[in-house]
């Protein structure tokens, strides 16, 4: 009888990433920093039998390093584009979160019945979803409408 063995499947951020190229330039920094990783994991394991004071401050160089180049990084996503490599499971990647909100005037002005079930004191957005998802209301109309407001924002993820 034969076992399976379970490999953990690095997650592909491709639908989410914003400008995802995969540029030389970031992959370059991400080895770089891959190696820092792995001797900063090592000297974490040392420390664990004997942490003596030339390890600790070795230790913080390190994180310091890291996370001074982990802005380095974000400036070459901003300037290059996203990265990733899901068969080593490196990433150096941004991704746009948007946040959707609705005014309630002005879906009431265009959308009067359905306007009663989703308004309270503002849209309640997992209702009106819900009316979007059931085909009662077209997000790209919302939007023309001036109804929807989006807010977006950006996390970087590099590891």
């Amino acid at each position: 009888m034969t076992q399976e063995t379970k490999t953990k499947k690095n997650l592909d951020y491709s639908a989410s990433a914003v400008n995802l190229t995969n540029p030389p330039e970031v992959a370059e920094v991400l080895r770089c920093q891959i190696a820092r990783r792995m001797t900063l994991n090592q000297l974490r394991n040392q420390a664990e039998d004997c942490v003596p004071l030339v390890l600790r401050n070795r230790i913080k160089e390190l994180e310091e390093e890291i996370a001074s180049e982990n802005e380095g990084i974000k400036g070459y996503i901003d300037s290059f584009g996203s990265y990733q490599n899901l068969d080593l499971g490196i990433y150096a990647l941004k991704q746009r979160r948007v946040s959707v909100s609705y005014d309630p005037k002005t879906l009431r002005s265009f959308h009067p019945a359905e306007a009663n079930l989703v308004i309270e004191e503002t849209v309640n957005s997992t209702k009106i979803n819900g009316l979007i998802r059931g085909g009662l209301l077209d997000p790209g109309t919302l939007k023309t409408e001036g109804i929807t407001k989006e807010a977006e924002s950006f996390v970087y993820i590099i590891k």
